[in-house]
């Protein structure tokens, strides 16, 4: 009687040691508590845990079988300038090099010292800046192998030329300060801050030229005795900061220039009229002088351009236009029979 409860007990010890045996099997598949060959338990890996594998990109569509691929990014304008170019999209740009490539004069504002420039000798001079100007003609390398040309005078220059509706022949942009000093250029001459022109009128004339360019906003226009070319420039325009850096957004520096200005007195010397002007960019040139001899009657009866005049027997009103900056007007008495001119009382 006592041998069967003892089977009874064996049987069961062994049915819950199978038991214990099965559960810790799939105890450690499920949470991964394996050991390698040597019985030690591998601590869980960090990247396993926390992270999840990248999936590897694509590679870059082939352009020849990607119906829309993604437009070119446009050109950065970090450390260069960019101009209007053929097509006028300001595409064409040049790299410029920070330099203190030249002595200028102390200023602030818009006479402050550029810091950038065109390197002329590393750019192709042949390439437009605009539809119809090439930077050669602007950025003479005779004149310095370091430049300024900004781009918002070059959209200028365009317009005076669209304007004008033909061919201009620019004889300066930029000029080196040692250059403008062996020329007898003014101490603060635009030409030395790149917004600068010299331009021959062409069909267009002289008068009409100068009032296109003061329609586009040229802080300074005149013309100039000898040469027959007009000078323009933005002297009063926001520099660029491709140029100048921090200080494009001063509008207005210390020596901006306005019309009032220029002074100038009509002279009378031993019967030959000439005038004393002041107040404008002297050492850009001597000012063109075009005088008008007048009868009593507002008749015409002598025009020339030159830097003195000596008006003829009848004439009651002598005028000059002096540069195209101010007018002086005098009435004289001519002696009918020696012809010398005097200033009317």
């Amino acid at each position: 009687m006592s041998s069967a409860p003892q089977l009874l007990t064996t049987i069961v010890l062994s049915t819950l040691a199978l038991a214990c045996t099965t559960n810790l099997g799939s105890i450690g598949e499920s949470d991964n508590f394996g050991a390698d060959a040597g019985g030690e338990v591998e601590p869980e890996s960090e990247s396993e845990s926390d992270t999840e594998t990248p999936p590897t990109p694509d590679p870059d569509p082939d352009p020849e079988t990607n119906p829309n691929p993604e437009p070119d990014p446009p050109p950065s304008t970090a450390n260069q300038a960019c101009y209007l170019g053929v097509a006028s999209d300001n595409s064409t740009c040049f790299p410029v090099v920070e330099i203190s490539a030249y002595t200028y004069p102390a200023g602030s504002g818009n006479y402050s010292r550029p810091t950038n420039f065109l390197d002329v000798d590393v750019v192709d001079l042949n390439t437009k800046v605009s539809p119809n100007f090439r930077l050669g003609e602007i950025a003479v390398r005779a004149k310095g192998k370091y430049q300024v040309v900004q781009p918002h005078a070059i959209r200028k220059l365009q317009q005076l030329r669209d304007s004008a509706g033909h061919a201009l022949t620019v004889n300066s942009g930029f000029r080196s300060p040692d250059y403008n000093a062996s020329v007898g250029g003014a101490t603060k001459s635009r030409h030395m801050y790149g917004d600068a022109f010299d331009v021959m009128p062409g069909a267009t004339g002289r008068d009409a030229l100068m009032q296109k360019c003061r329609d586009l906003g040229a802080g300074y226009v005149a013309k100039y005795a000898n040469s027959g070319h007009i000078h323009c420039d933005w002297r009063n325009s926001a520099l660029d900061s491709e140029f100048f850096g921090f200080v494009s957004n001063l509008l207005f520096g210390e020596d901006v220039w306005t019309i009032y200005d220029v002074q100038a007195e009509m002279v009378l010397e031993e019967g030959v009229y000439h005038v004393e002007a002041s107040g404008y960019d002297e050492t850009e040139g001597e000012l063109a002088r075009d005088w008008i001899a007048l009868d009593e009657n507002g008749n015409i009866l002598a025009e020339e351009e030159s830097m003195s005049f000596v008006p003829p027997v009848g004439t009651h009103t002598v005028q000059v236009d002096v540069g195209g900056l101010i007018e002086v007007s005098s009435h004289v008495a001519v002696e009918a029979l020696t012809g010398d001119a005097v200033l009317a009382q």
